[in-house]
């Protein structure tokens, strides 16, 4: 029989046995890193477990999460210009560390490369050089550099990615990889700012100021950006409050009477605990674009925009984010210039030399209506994020709320004499809740899963007059009267409200499969309802679309500097209600669905001084949308293509030749054909018409960036750069008949940057956009589609820009 000793002996042996098993168990480190300059966050720093394959990179708050082996105690910091740090770990949990920047210069035996870029395409913080995912991403300093205020500064570095504006501010027209933009309807891309899905096409080309971050990600993307993912994703990150009072002031002035300024505030209100960001811009242009009539400036532009943020850290694993957004914008509206027309001269308009409307490469000309037009556009956006890093991994939860209201009005028959007139409003609001759980970035199973909500509200009042004073007026059988005592009578008013609801689900798993392989699946459900109120009448239109939008992907590393992929996804982008007003075209326009592949590599050669990727993808469409002018109608359509086939490759290209010279190269090529009719044509035209075989319309088949640049130091701490870039532009197809196609163009951009890197920093730009100014149209609009009175219609290109910028830093 055992004694009493026995059993403490042997439960003794057990109780030690427990303690060594459970100390030997993996434990989570996390922890923030800084720059020791300045205290800012360092994004996509490499955090590595030396002598395995374990490790994560910092998000865009300078955290990381890290789950550490059994018997390790040891973690390098390695970030591209700091020096490596090695930090010995004594049982801490939570880690804090400040990095140093490296002193070590650039030499031409040992030429630095272009390492450690960072992407959240994947929403997380990965090397963009290791993702299954065709990505273009600048950094902070890159878009300091590149002098990125807006969205178009930035899309012209991207290849098959296009950006037109036209009719008034807010009004553009987006493509990727020939998934285009639809005036009133949903957006291309998930457009993207600190996680807030922007669903209003009318506030996503605004000034772009304190930006820490932004990129392009291509093919459809609902797994994790959610709504209007059909052709990819554009993502901005801003700056982040800093631990320590940072200051920013800019200024900088132009040709057309161009005014700017720039400034923000960072720091600290309690030590660690509450920190605050507030930037803001002003800029003020008389314009650059004059009426031949009025002798006036038609495309003016004034900007005032206010930023805040309040960052709270509540513990040490939960964190708040309050931002506020307001914009004021204003500017010119309805710039369209008509072409010559036998039924000018019938009603009195003047014909103006050298203009053909007939022919889509004529640019000669200028805006001649005797109605200055006119736009206002007040935006809000309020968003709370609140984080939550948890044992298994991180919540997040994001609210925003905002609103658009914009108004515009201006001429309707764009020519000199007094005939029609035009006015819209809009009003806007949106509110969006999304909840994300994602797993830590350093295990072999990785996931991300969550739930989104999104409620729009939109009411749109447009106006069509008829001016007594003009001879129109006569031809309806309407009293006719002079200009002073000018009656407007109403030829089109249209009001409608619209409901838009979105309810969805998502969730991506992403597998290594031994160590040189991962396998990514993706899915979201969507569930969108219109409704639609004719105000005048009080009917109401209702329709719910939903869709499951898969995503397979695969990838291997074939080497450190040979990675390829193969994806397979669906894409989905949701119908709705044309105007109540639209009489020749379809009330209801259908969702548009894609099947998508697409196979890509990416390299990194000679110490990453060399990277080139490249990717293959093809579309199948179902029900593609695209838009119309409809001036007789008083409104915008869209309206479906039957089914079409995009197929066509991106690349692009950096090479460090030397320590002073860095060379850029990108291709994009989109082949597109209507492969069956759908309702792409009026109802009057549609006996007579075939579009089959057809190039699909509103986006350019080809289109690149080539640039130089130079790199030197002055002295200790001044660096001098000089960049040339040349964009092409490829054929513009117009609309699906393909009789109207403008002809390719080149644009050449030419920028210096003076700049003092010591402890207080500070520079001088001076820049040339379009050095040969270079005409196109952003929009061509044929008669046969547009009702229009007397011809086609073309909205200019904006002429040559230049100026000069200055910033200080401290």
């Amino acid at each position: 029989m055992k004694t009493n000793s026995s059993y403490f002996k042997y439960f003794g042996i057990i109780i030690l046995t427990l303690i060594s098993i459970l100390s030997a168990q993996e434990r989570t480190i996390s922890g923030s890193v800084k720059s020791q300059s300045d205290d800012s966050n360092l994004i996509g720093v490499n955090v590595v477990i030396p002598n395995t394959n374990i490790g994560t990179t910092t998000n865009t708050d300078g955290n990381f999460t890290l789950t550490m082996p059994p018997g390790s105690n040891t973690i390098t910091f390695s970030y591209i210009g700091y020096e490596e740090k090695i930090v010995q770990l004594n049982g801490e949990g939570i880690i804090n560390v400040v990095m140093a920047e490296s002193p070590i210069e650039m030499i031409a035996v040992d030429v630095q490369g272009f390492a450690n870029v960072s992407t959240q395409a994947r929403r997380r913080v990965e090397n963009i050089q290791n993702i299954p995912e065709s990505v273009v991403a600048l950094t902070s300093r890159e878009i300091e550099g590149l002098g990125i205020e807006n969205l178009p500064d930035f899309i012209e570095q991207v290849p098959n990615v296009s950006f037109n504006e036209s009719q008034n501010l807010g009004t553009l027209a987006i493509s990727v990889r020939g998934v285009t933009e639809v005036r009133n309807g949903e957006v291309p891309v998930a457009i993207v700012v600190d996680g807030v899905n922007q669903s209003i096409p009318n506030q996503v080309n605004q000034e772009l100021f304190d930006i820490e971050h932004i990129e392009v990600v291509k093919g459809p993307q609902g797994a994790l950006y959610g709504r209007n993912a059909v052709g990819g994703a554009i993502n901005i990150i801003t700056k982040k409050p800093t631990n320590n009072y940072q200051q920013y002031i800019k200024g900088g002035a132009g040709n057309g009477g161009l005014k700017k300024f720039i400034f923000s505030s960072s720091g600290p209100i309690v030590k660690d605990k509450a920190l605050y960001r507030f930037a803001g811009s002003f800029k003020d242009r008389e314009g650059l674009i004059k009426n031949s009539f009025t002798k006036k400036f038609v495309d003016p532009f004034k900007d005032v925009s206010s930023y805040g943020q309040l960052f709270l850290n509540l513990s040490n694993t939960m964190k708040l984010e309050l931002t506020g957004h307001y914009s004021k914008t204003e500017g010119g509206a309805t710039n369209y210039i008509i072409g010559d027309h036998p039924l000018l001269g019938a009603f009195g308009i003047p014909k103006e030399d050298g203009v053909d409307a007939m022919d889509a490469n004529d640019f000669n000309g200028s805006p001649r209506g005797d109605e200055p037009g006119g736009t206002t556009r007040e935006l809000n956006d309020y968003s709370l994020n609140f984080t939550w890093n948890m044992n298994f991994g991180t919540l997040t939860s994001t609210t925003g709320k905002s609103s658009v209201s914009s108004f515009y009005h201006g001429d309707l028959d764009f020519s000199p004499i007094r005939e029609l007139l035009q006015q819209q409003k809009l009003e806007t609001s949106t509110l969006n809740q999304n909840i994300m759980i994602r797993s830590f970035s350093d295990q072999k199973f990785r996931w991300i899963a969550g739930v989104f909500y999104q409620d729009v509200k939109r009411d749109l009042t447009t106006l069509g007059e008829l001016s007594s004073a003009g001879i129109v007026a006569g031809l309806f059988g309407l009293p006719t009267t002079t200009l002073a005592n000018e009656v407007l009578y109403p030829i089109v008013d249209a009001e409608e409200s619209n409901n838009n609801n979105t309810v969805a689900a998502y969730g991506q798993v992403n597998m290594d499969i031994g160590t040189d392989m991962e396998l990514s699946i993706g899915v979201r459900y969507d569930k969108d309802t219109k409704e639609q109120t004719n105000l005048k009448d009080n009917s109401v239109r209702k329709k719910t679309f939903s869709e499951i939008q898969p995503k397979v992907n695969i990838s291997k590393s074939f080497s450190d500097d040979l990675f390829a992929y193969a994806s397979y996804s669906k894409g989905y982008r949701s119908g709705g209600y044309n105007a109540p007003s639209i009489v020749n075209y379809p009330e209801l326009y259908e969702a548009e669905r894609t099947n998508n592949t697409e196979v890509g590599f990416k390299t990194s050669l000679m110490n990453d001084r060399f990277i080139l990727n490249g990717s293959y993808y093809r579309i199948d469409f179902d029900q593609q949308q695209y838009y119309l002018v409809e001036i007789g109608g008083g409104g915008q359509i869209i309206i479906n293509i039957g089914k079409t086939v995009h197929s066509g490759i991106d690349t692009d290209m950096k090479y460090r030749l030397s320590s002073n010279i860095d060379l850029f190269a990108s291709f994009g090529m989109v082949n597109a054909e209507i492969t069956e009719d759908g309702n792409s044509v009026p109802n009057a035209m549609k006996d007579s018409i075939t579009h089959v075989g057809n190039v699909s319309p509103l986006h350019y088949d080809k289109s690149g960036l080539v640039a130089v640049q130079y790199n030197t130091d002055l002295g200790k701490t001044l660096n001098l750069s000089l960049r040339v870039e040349m964009e092409h532009r490829g054929k513009m197809y117009w609309h699906a008949d393909n009789v109207d196609v403008q002809d390719p163009f080149n644009l050449m951009n030419l920028r210096l940057n003076l700049v003092n890197k010591g402890k207080m920093q500070y520079g001088v730009s001076a820049y040339i956009k379009n050095l040969q100014n270079t005409k196109y149209n952003t929009e061509y609009v044929a008669v046969e589609y547009s009702g229009a009175l007397f011809g086609d219609l073309r909205y200019p290109n904006t002429p040559k820009t230049l100026g000069v910028d200055f910033f200080i830093r401290f």
